[in-house]
């Protein structure tokens, strides 16, 4: 099993700021941050089907596995994947 995230956030998302320090604090695996606030990333968004941040999308094997919006969620699968 090889995972990675990505995680979707925006400058003004009052709670962005909590989910990259999730990531930060409980991520043992890879992954990118990809800020929706610039143009350019709004293409990714949209590709991944992102409707509001944060959301974190968990990957095994380039397939998605997870996919939570919610802190304590993002908290919870990522301390799940540590066991793994």
């Amino acid at each position: 099993m090889t995972f990675n995230y990505k995680l979707f956030t925006m400058p003004r998302c009052h709670r962005c700021p909590a989910a990259r320090d999730v990531i930060k604090t409980y991520a043992k695996i890879s992954g990118d941050s990809i800020d929706c606030g610039r143009p350019e990333n709004m293409i990714i968004a949209q590709k991944y089907k992102v409707q509001k941040v944060p959301t974190l999308i968990i990957y095994d094997e380039d397939v998605e596995t997870k996919r939570v919006t919610e802190i304590n969620d993002m908290v919870e699968v990522l301390t799940e994947l540590k066991t793994k």
